[in-house]
C-alpha cells in the first residue's frame, strides 16, 4: 500500500531550513531532516536545502557562542 507524498511549497521548505534547522543540536541533524524530506517530498532540492539550513545553523551558532576569557597574565 503506497501513501501520497507530502507537497511542500518552496517557502515552506525555506522556513524549515531557516527557522527550524538552526535549533538542531549539530549539523548532522540537518542531514537527517533532509533525508526524511527527500523520501517524503517530490521535487525536493536536497543540496539547496542543506546549504540554506547549514548557513542558518552556522549563523545561529555564531550568535550563541560564548565569549571565553581565557587570557592568562
Amino acid at each position: 500500500m503506497s501513501h501520497d507524498k507530502m507537497q511542500f511549497k518552496p517557502h515552506q521548505l525555506r522556513f524549515i531550513a531557516e527557522q527550524i534547522c538552526p535549533h538542531v543540536h549539530w549539523p548532522t541533524g540537518i542531514e537527517a531532516i533532509a533525508t526524511a524530506l527527500t523520501s517524503e517530498c517530490n521535487d525536493f532540492n536536497l543540496v539547496q536545502f542543506i546549504n540554506e539550513a547549514n548557513e542558518a545553523w552556522e549563523a545561529n551558532y555564531q550568535l550563541n557562542l560564548e565569549e571565553i576569557d581565557d587570557w592568562v597574565d
